[in-house]
C-alpha cells in the first residue's frame, strides 16, 4: 500500500463494521478501506459515507469489480 498502512480489519463504527482502517504513514491521516467483490451499490456507497464520517477519514478507497458511473462521479 505504499505510504499508507492497514491498522485495523473490521475496525467497528457505531452498529457497523468498516473493512479496513489505517493511517497514511507520510502524513498521519486517517484512509479507510472498504472491499466489495461485486459491482458498486447505493449501499455500500452509503456504508463508505457513514464510516468516514464515524472515523474521520481523510480518505476513503472503494475496491469494486466494477465501478457504475454514477457512483465514480459521486466523490466530484
Amino acid at each position: 500500500m505504499d505510504s499508507r498502512a492497514a491498522s485495523l480489519a473490521e475496525h467497528p463504527v457505531g452498529d457497523f463494521s468498516l473493512d479496513l482502517i489505517g493511517t497514511d504513514a507520510a502524513t498521519g491521516d486517517r484512509v479507510i478501506i472498504e472491499n466489495q467483490l461485486a459491482d458498486t451499490d447505493h449501499g455500500h456507497l452509503g456504508q463508505l459515507l457513514t464510516y468516514a464520517a464515524g472515523t474521520d477519514a481523510a480518505a476513503v478507497v472503494w475496491i469494486a469489480r466494477h465501478f457504475r458511473e454514477e457512483h465514480r462521479r459521486s466523490p466530484e
